[in-house]
């Protein structure tokens, strides 16, 4: 009798039956591991694009002179001082980025405590970068 040429039928039981065709768990728990991991490193990739602003990069200056972080004005004198009146649903970022100032320099020309919550008709003081 040869072994490999005979056939025989099976009887699966229903419940075998059912998962034929069917990807196992562990390639559904994979596929939902991929699927979060992919989403995690997009999130990761614009929050550290957007991050390289945070790099410090202050040259040597005195007080009467400004600070430069990344292109951005800190502690510039009072002739380039813009007031803003907060409106309602106004973010901290947003406002930065409207005057085109990194968000630090409103905090601390504001001396604003974390968690840097903007009320409406709050008025800001924003330092305006300088012209190059």
């Amino acid at each position: 009798m040869d072994i490999f040429r005979s056939t025989k039928r099976v009887r699966l039981s229903p419940r075998l039956a059912r998962t034929i065709g069917r990807p196992e768990m562990d390639e559904k728990l994979f596929a939902a591991k991929v699927v979060f991991v992919s989403i995690l490193a997009f999130v990761l990739f614009f929050v550290i694009s957007g991050s390289h602003q945070n790099n410090v990069l202050i040259k040597n200056a005195s007080d009467a002179e400004s600070r430069e972080v990344e292109g951005h004005v800190l502690g510039a004198n009072t002739n380039n001082i813009a007031s803003y009146t907060v409106q309602p649903g106004d973010t901290l970022i947003e406002v930065s980025q409207k005057f085109q100032v990194y968000w630090m320099t409103i905090v601390s020309e504001n001396e604003l405590k974390s968690p840097y919550a903007l009320r409406p008709g709050q008025i800001l003081r924003i330092p305006l970068p300088r012209n190059k």
